[in-house]
């Protein structure tokens, strides 16, 4: 489980760098409002994300099917990243840096919320089977 979280995180980190660079470009470069921005920097996200996932993380070779429960997944951490990002914006305020700090309470929530919707639901077969595989390994 540990190398699991391990390529988890990994992966979530250069996600959450690359989404985040597009937010604040969108955001701050173009001007756009800051569900706007945010949702061009998942959209772009998603796709690299998914590949990772599937391939790297959970180690699965799912094909269509995974692809929708993905989206469905994403979609759901999304939602909470868009209503934990208009309650942060509510408390915080506009000023920049606490947008920032909205913007990265959004990202952490849908980090969360996208891990275990992926380890139990879309990728759960692959991540048994690769927990299962470790854990006979040490036997």
């Amino acid at each position: 489980m540990l190398k699991l979280l391990a390529r988890f995180g990994l992966v979530g980190l250069m996600n959450t760098a690359l989404s985040f660079a597009v937010i604040m470009t969108m955001q701050f470069g173009l001007h756009l409002s800051p569900a706007v921005a945010n949702a061009i920097g998942y959209a772009v996200g998603i796709c690299f994300s998914f590949l990772l996932s599937r391939g790297f993380v959970f180690k699965s070779n799912g094909g269509v099917e995974s692809g929708l429960a993905y989206g469905v997944a994403v979609l759901i951490a999304f939602l909470v990243n868009q209503a934990v990002l208009a309650g942060a914006h509510a408390v915080l305020g506009n000023a920049h840096i606490m947008q920032v700090a909205a913007q990265l309470a959004g990202m952490a929530a849908y980090t969360g919320v996208n891990f275990l919707l992926c380890r139990y639901w879309v990728f759960a077969a692959a991540a048994n089977a690769s927990i299962a595989g470790q854990s006979a390994s040490k036997t």
